[in-house]
């Protein structure tokens, strides 16, 4: 038995599928290959229906160009694309400023998936600062049992919420 919930998700795809004219359910299955890549950049939200029911990757849809590139900052690595926003480990800018990474591990652009080694040649994302701020406490306890030796202490990690403002290929 097929579900209201389910029912809503495949006519999600078929609308998409319309809307890309995919007509055979094989193109309907490429359709939905990686689908996520076009969730919040959607000016619509009929996709958001459809994106429990697909995986894999699409790059570009009536074209639409979908780029991202993989970046690395503060020992830990991220996947953005332009628009989005998330949180790094604490950047020395102040908030509006703009910094410029050059630690790009791989690009997607035009269907065209570069990686580096360990870098892409020329490759730079801009970040713009938004704000800086100070992660949730945490608690730290440490203690020896039967000594009465007892420590606790609180951490607030800090941290800069930036914007992707631009990707930059090099090419």
């Amino acid at each position: 038995m097929v579900s209201n919930e389910d029912h809503g998700r495949r006519g999600a795809v078929d609308r998409l599928a319309a809307l890309v004219g995919a007509v055979t359910p094989l193109d309907k299955t490429i359709l939905c290959v990686r689908i996520k890549l076009i969730n919040h950049t959607a000016p619509d939200g009929f996709l958001k229906k459809a994106l429990p029911t697909c995986s894999g990757r699409v790059l570009r849809i009536k074209g639409l160009i979908f780029m991202y590139a993989i970046i690395e900052t503060g020992g830990k690595q991220y996947r953005v694309r332009e628009g989005d926003a998330l949180f790094v480990e604490k950047l020395p800018v102040e908030p509006g400023e703009t910094v410029t990474l050059d630690r790009v591990l791989a690009i997607v652009s035009d269907g065209d998936f570069k990686v580096g080694a360990p870098f892409v040649e020329g490759a730079k994302v801009l970040l713009r600062a938004v704000r800086q701020g100070r992660g949730k406490k945490i608690i730290v306890f440490k203690y020896k049992p039967k000594k009465n030796y007892r420590r606790k202490k609180g951490h607030r990690q800090p941290f800069t919420q930036v914007v992707v403002e631009k990707i930059e290929t090099g090419a």
